[in-house]
């Protein structure tokens, strides 16, 4: 990456024949002020980029040609006093290949993040496309509507059918989780995918879909027995926060943490298959006071839900159940180590823990687990090297066709906690399922949002549902609408066919500009619906009687019957033909 360097241009009068920006701009050269002030100057080499700004706005970016010269101001500029200098004002000169105005640009998005994450990734690739060339546009797409999602937390893509838009959304969650350009989320490498599993996830949502499924709710367990227990939305929330936790604690804390679960899983398997091997189908463990408790009949770990539930067997045959979370039993563990050669009571041992109940069977489990793994995990823990820092990551929730759900039913008291600005535990809210809520639960005081979530949001113009979207949920987001034309050129490359790309591509724009004549811009389709092609034999007739013929009639079903017959013969004739014979006597 070319290193990048600034240089001011809050100077020059706009009352005078010239301002000093518009000189250097004809010159081709970066003004930076006196030389002593600026010897950072002297480290540029050619082909290194220099912007042009005034404030924090960004108005032009050069190549360097790698020409430093510090040089008297008035060899540069005429009158030079008319401008308050003096004319042996010494000043640092950068000569540049050209200037490219990037006025238009840097006002779509924040500043900060044009030179961080914008211009920074690829300047070459910046360049170019200001320059006319226009080189991979949708990789600036993407990088538009990424930053716009940084800035604002939730992000709604809206637009035309077939454009993209779900495609898009997993490209811009992508390329922020891996920090490169996506163009495809179905391309990436396998450990670019595991990385992705964890720190994205996608919902779609349904008119039955509800509060139970994305929040939390009254659901059968395994033991047939019902428990509340968290929706997609709040375990991808627990994800979130206990990454945003992990990168506030120090290194060897991580690890300890890291190498006790890996042990912990270990112990679980193995618990299992000695129950399943032996005669009684039990696990002996010993309580508090070193005497057989209850033996254990199964161990069960959600990885999903990250919840460890102790099956032991009482007198009367039936099963008791204690649950823990993953990260609770770390913990627990942790002071367990510190207490077990106290003989603490039962009162004293729950508060060394911070656990309630069933204290025999917590403590004859760290019990086994302990005599059989406790040097293992000490040796590992003390030996352990290269261990880094957990890095604060991003998390991305992506809900596809947001409208169709009944958002007052799904989100509930999130309406609050979802605003941008209630990020974090100032947005904490009491959910309906509170006093169902486990202590060892991350959310346990409360619900809220985790700064580290974006949420991304797709949906369609044209869908009736639109309308039930309410101003509450509306303005709590972004809206960026992603037209035909923004990713027509990405979709249709997926044909490989250059003929029958341009072909398309013709056929698209009549399409819409017929739709766009009549009904308006919200009726247009994307060009997704021409990928059908390749099961089509490349056939258009066969494209429109299979894929397209359906979709247009829906939007003329109300139309009298003459009428509607007119337009649809109109839209066959673009589609098979590329033939577009709209007039104002068709209209009227």
């Amino acid at each position: 990456m070319n290193i990048v360097f600034a240089c001011g241009v809050s100077w020059g009068d706009s009352n005078k024949n010239k301002s000093y920006m518009d000189i250097f701009l004809d010159k081709k050269i970066a003004f930076a002020g006196p030389v002593e002030r600026y010897s950072a100057f002297k480290k540029v080499n050619a082909g290194d980029y220099i912007v042009m700004k005034q404030g924090k706005k960004a108005l032009f970016v050069g190549k360097s040609l790698g020409k430093y010269e510090a040089t008297p101001i008035k060899s540069i500029i005429d009158n030079c006093q008319d401008y308050g200098f003096l004319s042996e004002d010494i000043v640092a000169l950068m000569y540049v290949e050209k200037w490219v105005d990037i006025r238009e640009y840097q006002e779509q998005i924040d500043i900060k993040a044009f030179f961080k994450i914008g211009f920074n990734q690829n300047p070459t690739k910046f360049i170019n496309y200001y320059s006319g060339k226009n080189i991979e546009e949708s990789n600036m797409i993407v990088l538009n509507i990424k930053n716009k999602l940084l800035k604002s937390k939730n992000l709604i893509l809206t637009g035309a059918p077939g454009t993209g838009k779900t495609h898009l959304a997993k490209n811009i969650a992508a390329s922020i989780i891996l920090d490169k350009e996506v163009n495809s989320y179905d391309e990436l490498n396998s450990e670019e995918k595991v990385i992705i599993k964890n720190q994205i996830e996608f919902v779609q949502f349904h008119p039955s879909y509800d509060y139970t499924d994305f929040v939390e709710g009254i659901k059968p367990a395994k033991d047939k027995s019902f428990e509340r227990q968290d929706g997609i939305f709040k375990e991808f929330c627990k994800r979130a926060l206990k990454n945003l936790i992990d990168s506030k604690k120090t290194p060897i804390e991580v690890e300890k943490e890291k190498v006790i679960q890996k042990y912990l899983e270990k112990f679980i398997d193995e618990v299992n298959i000695q129950i399943a091997e032996s005669e009684e189908k039990t696990y002996p463990i010993v309580g508090l006071s070193k005497t057989y408790v209850e033996p254990i009949v199964e161990v069960e770990y959600n990885r999903d839900t990250n919840y460890v539930s102790i099956f032991t067997q009482k007198k009367d045959g039936n099963n008791r159940k204690t649950r823990l979370i993953m990260e609770k039993l770390v913990s627990s563990y942790i002071e367990y180590v510190r207490v077990k050669d106290k003989n603490l009571k039962t009162d004293e041992f729950n508060q060394a823990l911070h656990i309630t109940g069933h204290h025999s069977y917590i403590h004859g489990f760290y019990y086994a687990f302990d005599k059989q793994y406790g040097q293992k995990i000490h040796s590992e823990i003390t030996n352990a090297n290269n261990i880094n820092n957990i890095k604060l990551c991003n998390y991305i929730f992506i809900i596809d066709e947001i409208n169709r759900g009944d958002l007052n039913k799904i989100l509930g008291e999130l309406f609050y906690a979802i605003d941008p600005s209630y990020r974090g535990e100032k947005g904490l809210v009491t959910t309906q399922y509170k006093t169902l809520i486990e202590e060892d639960d991350l959310f346990y005081k409360g619900f809220f949002i985790p700064e580290n979530v974006y949420i991304i949001g797709t949906m369609n113009d044209i869908d009736r549902s639109v309308e039930s979207m309410d101003f509450a949920i509306r303005r709590r987001f972004a809206w960026q609408e992603i037209t035909y034309e923004m990713t027509e050129n990405e979709i249709l490359a997926k044909l490989k066919n250059t003929d029958l790309i341009n072909q398309s591509k013709s056929r698209l724009k009549k399409l819409n500009s017929f739709l766009t004549n009549l009904l308006g811009n919200e009726y247009n389709i994307g060009a997704s619906y021409f990928l059908k092609l390749t099961e089509c034999n490349n056939s258009f007739d066969e494209l429109w009687e299979n894929h397209l013929y359906g979709v247009l009639y829906e939007y003329f079903r109300g139309y009298e019957e003459e009428e509607r017959e007119n337009y649809m013969n109109i839209l066959e004739d673009i589609v098979i033909d590329d033939v577009y014979t709209f007039t104002n006597d068709n209209q009227e």
